[in-house]
């Protein structure tokens, strides 16, 4: 056990001491210079290595953030950011690149609503934020916008906002929970100069507070989403 052990560490260095620096990232992961502001490696960590079983290979991939100007009509100023991992492949302590694997794509610099219009249109869509379950929820007693987020702009007519809820559901025959939850709401647009439209959510996490006892006869006469 102790050689193995001896072995990978000895393994780690060599295949550490080899990386590429942040600067070769950048020169083999960004080719196109068209419209480039910039482009740095992330300051999470110093990159993975990991085997991967299906190619048969070492790889290794570095966090890479790159900003480039777009052309979005009637937004001059409008950037594009670009997420994502510059892979190589490692083999006896080489390493070579192979390939940008893009993660996400987000605005910078298009026109935002407001708070107020995104809360206003969230609250008059309630039962689409809550599809599937509006026949279940009693009361929306609470729609902030989640403080610890901001907005993220995944095309000039589509972005996504995460919210806060305080609601009632009924959760049996004979109960309703109060429960918080916060929503990944994704607002569409006709054009960036035209108001939000539609929108799909998902509840990534909800907490329940507590529950209170009804007879049948009252949960049945309770109003729901659906009945406004």
């Amino acid at each position: 056990m102790k050689y193995l052990i001896l072995i990978l560490v000895l393994l780690a260095s060599k295949f550490s001491i080899a990386q590429p620096s942040d600067e070769q990232v950048i020169e083999d992961a960004i080719k196109n210079k068209n419209g480039l502001i910039e482009a740095y490696c992330t300051s999470e960590g110093s990159g993975e290595l990991f085997w991967h079983s299906g190619d048969n290979a070492w790889y290794w991939d570095r966090g890479v953030v790159v900003k480039r100007k777009t052309t979005i009509t009637g937004v001059p100023d409008a950037v594009v950011v670009v997420k994502g991992l510059a892979r190589y492949n490692v083999n006896g302590g080489t390493y070579s690149y192979k390939k940008f694997l893009t993660t996400s794509n987000e605005y910078e610099g298009i026109p935002t609503p407001t708070n107020d219009e995104i809360i206003n249109f969230v609250n008059s869509n309630l039962k689409k934020v809550f599809s599937g379950r509006e026949h279940s929820i009693t009361e929306v007693s609470s729609v902030t916008i989640n403080p610890e987020t901001g907005w993220v702009w995944h095309e000039a007519t589509r972005f996504s906002v995460k919210f806060d809820f305080a609601y009632k559901e009924v959760v049996s025959y004979t109960e309703v929970a109060d429960k918080t939850g916060t929503f990944d709401i994704m607002f569409y647009r006709k054009d960036v100069s035209s108001p939000v439209n539609n929108l799909l959510s998902v509840e990534t996490t909800y907490k329940e507070l507590s529950r209170k006892k009804y007879s049948e006869k009252e949960i049945k006469g309770m109003k729901s989403l659906a009945d406004k």
